[in-house]
């Protein structure tokens, strides 16, 4: 594939995870926060599974855990704090590029491999679709 066909691959996953949001916030008793930051073109996705309290006991950790994952710059959490705090917490967090930035990330912008498309740019997206498409068949079961 080339550089526009991942682009165009990147955004078309997007919309899909977008969609898949809004359906899980509308139909399940889950709750998805689906944001984007449009001057860096990413997507962050976080999942609530059973649903999100402001009053919850849990929030004082979610924000704990929040702040140490977007602000942890050079020192970031370990995948073994990072996956005890989100099972505490009952969340999935995907996160992703809204597009690939320049042809120089490649060494052959015009022949970019599935497996590294997958890997680097569109593998979390994905992913995310599925848990999110999971949810919607455990609520219609």
């Amino acid at each position: 594939m080339n550089l526009q066909e991942l682009n165009s691959k990147i955004q078309d996953l997007t919309k899909k995870a977008f969609s898949s949001s809004l359906e899980v916030n509308n139909k399940t008793k889950h709750n998805v926060f689906f944001d984007f930051s449009g001057h860096v073109d990413k997507v962050n996705v976080t999942i609530h599974y059973n649903s999100w309290k402001s009053d919850d006991e849990k929030m004082e950790l979610y924000f704990q855990y929040r702040n140490e994952v977007l602000n942890n710059g050079s020192k970031p959490l370990s995948f073994s704090d990072w996956k005890r705090k989100s099972d505490l917490l009952k969340i999935s967090r995907f996160e992703w590029y809204s597009n690939s930035w320049s042809e120089g990330e490649f060494e052959d912008p015009e022949n970019i491999s599935y497996d590294l498309a997958y890997k680097y740019y569109f593998g979390d997206i994905v992913e995310c679709i599925k848990e999110l498409e999971s949810l919607l068949i455990e609520e219609s079961d």
